[in-house]
């Protein structure tokens, strides 16, 4: 497993960004809720932040954040992750979300995910990439990478759009569309089979004035085949996508790895 980014491990307290509403925990409170900020993830001006905090109505309720500890990700988990009373993790009682958070008006908005990230979870790669072009135009892109059974995949991807009240686009099914579209013409008969991630290796400089454009890699899991590579672009703040094209470049480096 590749740990691109080792921060999804630790302390949701290491802030690269000083902010007065969070703790020494690295946790803010958005009216009843306890948020944990992830590193690295501020955007310019330290206004918004991607962070996850514990929402659920099961009946057995997660640990209380007060015995939340940023150094130790196997109790974080254990937060995150519902029990019944034998102590058996409960399938789909994930207790985690994720969400942009207003540091500065204490509002969080949730991201919809079934595999959200939390601190003591093991995603390979959980990007964020700002754009604040001028004055209050304030976009950023998510992406929730993961291992599948084979291969890693992109879960989630979303534009977000602080430029006003906080906005937030569900990327995934419009990218799948497209992505799965533009491999059909070049496999047409096992298109369906791919399975794509967003090359977080590339994702720099994604966002132009008016457009997000990420490279994304596709293959087929368990079938030796080379990789298909190619380039996905979205209108902002909309997040329809514009355009799906290959990307020589970026199939040759996979080819050469």
């Amino acid at each position: 497993m590749r740990l691109r980014f080792a921060w999804m491990f630790v302390a949701a307290a290491m802030l690269p960004v000083a902010h007065a509403s969070a703790d020494e925990r690295g946790l803010v409170r958005c009216g009843n809720e306890q948020i944990a900020i992830f590193p690295d993830t501020t955007s310019k001006d330290g206004r918004f932040a991607i962070g996850w905090t514990i929402r659920s109505h099961a009946a057995h309720a997660p640990a209380p954040w007060s015995v939340y500890d940023p150094d130790n990700p196997v109790l974080a988990r254990s937060m995150a992750l519902l029990r019944d009373d034998q102590g058996a993790i409960r399938k789909g009682d994930v207790a985690a979300v994720d969400g942009l958070v207003d540091l500065r008006a204490k509002t969080f908005t949730a991201f919809r995910s079934d595999e959200p990230v939390f601190a003591g979870n093991a995603h390979d790669d959980f990007v964020v990439r700002w754009y604040e072009p001028h004055g209050a135009a304030r976009f950023g892109v998510v992406i929730n990478n993961h291992d599948g059974n084979s291969a890693q995949l992109t879960i989630d991807l979303w534009l977000v759009d602080a430029s006003g009240a906080p906005r937030v686009v569900d990327l995934k099914p419009r990218a799948d569309e497209a992505i799965h579209a533009f491999l059909k013409k070049r496999d047409p008969k096992d298109a369906a089979k791919y399975e794509w991630r967003c090359d977080v290796a590339a994702a720099h400089d994604v966002f132009t004035s008016n457009s997000l454009a990420l490279t994304f890699v596709a293959d087929v899991p368990d079938e030796p085949r080379d990789v298909d590579a190619g380039r996905i672009e979205f209108a902002v703040p909309s997040g329809d996508v514009t355009r799906s094209s290959p990307d020589a470049a970026a199939r040759r480096a996979l080819l050469h790895e």
